[in-house]
């Protein structure tokens, strides 16, 4: 359903002119908000983002690590080349117990979060782990990996990522109509910009879809307008994530998970809601009541909701739409009965 129609629809019903600016605004935020709230009722299937990848990067041990106790700076050396990517991993050595987060790289320096508690030492033997990876910002839930058992997840969401950064590296263009936001002046956003990400333009918000290359990215959203200049891209959610059932890595090598994504507000009539039409009466009943329900607000407004929410229990029933795994209906028979392995190993994954 495009949010054009949608608007019209809900005027219609709610009894408002939708061509008054204010009633305008108000269509549009209940429809948004009704949006979200029927993408994240259930695990649909058309949400799903499938074989999503990941260079796991392979533990640094070049040369060696020099210890000041009391002091937050480590110096390698025997031809160790840190390099700014080092920011955000752990260093351990071979003598101590602890593990440093890695705030910043200078020259041949790592520059750590907390001081040293171990005695000053030089000609260390040490390693620097990569623990945390970003996850893309349109992350709402990491599927089950099948091909393990009893860690069905093989990557974790971990908070927030300290580290990120806006990205603003040259000019973007973008054709009214268009879902394609074209780069140059140098823009490299494949390594800087994430499905969910948002791309700032003047006054306007649009969504990252899919990082198609260094110079051009899909987005959720149509443009409004032409436009060529400045952008910036940042995150509302940075998510981080740690590897399960890893150990010690000696080369790099590739890591796929599926994830359900989450939605985002609609911008151009011609933006659609991103589900099938068997989800328009529910994410209409759904904006109904939550136009109801802003200022000045009527009390029936939960009567809508609730009509949305019995419209979605129907749908979540069908497995043409959502997606049903054994971690929500356990096999009737049990481990080791004919059923993988009653050990508790992991299966099928290094």
């Amino acid at each position: 359903m495009k949010f054009g129609k949608a608007k019209s629809l809900l005027g219609l019903e709610s009894g408002v002119d939708i061509h008054a600016e204010k009633p305008d605004l108000k269509l549009r935020s209940a429809l948004n908000f009704a949006k979200i709230q029927v993408g994240k009722y259930e695990r649909w299937r058309h949400l799903v983002v499938a074989n999503h990848e990941l260079i796991v990067v392979p533990d640094y041990d070049t040369g060696t690590a020099s210890i000041t106790k009391g002091s937050r700076t480590v110096t390698l050396g025997g031809g160790a080349a840190p390099t700014a990517d080092f920011k955000g991993r752990f260093f351990s050595h071979q003598k101590g117990s602890f593990t440093y987060e890695i705030r910043s790289v200078s020259g041949q320096d790592l520059i750590l979060k907390t001081p040293v508690a171990e005695d000053s030492e030089s000609g260390l033997t040490y390693v620097v782990q990569k623990v945390h990876y970003r996850l893309p910002s349109d992350v709402r839930l990491i599927l089950p990996d099948q091909n393990q058992w009893n860690k069905p997840t093989i990557i974790e969401v971990f908070g927030y990522d300290e580290y990120a950064a806006d990205y603003s590296q040259g000019q973007i263009t973008l054709a009214k109509g268009s879902k394609t936001a074209v780069f140059s002046g140098g823009a490299a956003v494949l390594d800087n910009s994430f499905p969910g990400d948002i791309i700032d333009v003047q006054v306007r918000e649009y969504r990252v879809r899919t990082v198609v290359s260094d110079t051009e990215i899909t987005m959720v959203n149509r443009a409004v307008d032409d436009y060529s200049g400045k952008y910036t891209i940042k995150s509302d959610t940075p998510y981080k994530g740690m590897l399960v059932g890893i150990g010690k890595q000696d080369s790099e090598f590739v890591v796929r998970f599926d994830y359900i994504r989450s939605l985002f507000p609609m911008v151009s009539d011609e933006d659609d809601t991103e589900l099938p039409v068997d989800f328009d009466r529910a994410i209409l009943d759904w904006a109904k009541g939550e136009y109801k329900r802003m200022p000045p607000g009527t009390a029936d407004w939960v009567n809508d909701v609730n009509i949305a929410q019995r419209h979605l229990q129907k749908l979540a029933v069908d497995t043409t739409l959502t997606v049903q795994s054994a971690e929500l209906f356990p096999p009737a028979i049990p481990p080791g009965m004919g059923r993988g392995e009653g050990t508790g190993r992991v299966r099928g994954f290094r």
